[in-house]
């Protein structure tokens, strides 16, 4: 039997809405993500699931710490993203063209 979907197992996924870009993911579905079984990053240790907000909150802590120059994770995450859509042919760019007539 399927699981039922709920906020807390809600699966990662992103969405425009009213001008706002979303990355969304459930506390369950991060705490599942985590461990080195489903390819996470934890070797050693796994998320106590009476704790998914807390750990969800210290990993949105993490997201937006930033280091010794002002710049957070997500900066690089953003930086990173903006230019693969570009790379990728994005249609909601307008590039701007250099006229490199030297002829006067």
């Amino acid at each position: 039997m399927k699981k039922k979907l709920t906020a807390e197992n809600t699966p990662l996924k992103t969405e425009v809405k009213n001008g706002v870009l979303k990355i969304i993911i459930g506390v369950e579905t991060l705490a599942w993500a985590s461990v080195a079984e489903n390819n996470g990053p934890l070797n050693d240790c796994e998320v106590d699931y009476t704790k998914l907000n807390e750990w969800a909150k210290d990993v949105a802590s993490e997201i937006e710490r930033e280091d010794h120059v002002g710049e957070m994770p997500i900066h690089r995450f953003f930086d990173e993203m903006i230019q693969r859509a570009a790379d990728n042919g994005s249609l909601a760019l307008e590039y701007k063209y250099i006229n490199y007539d030297l002829e006067e």
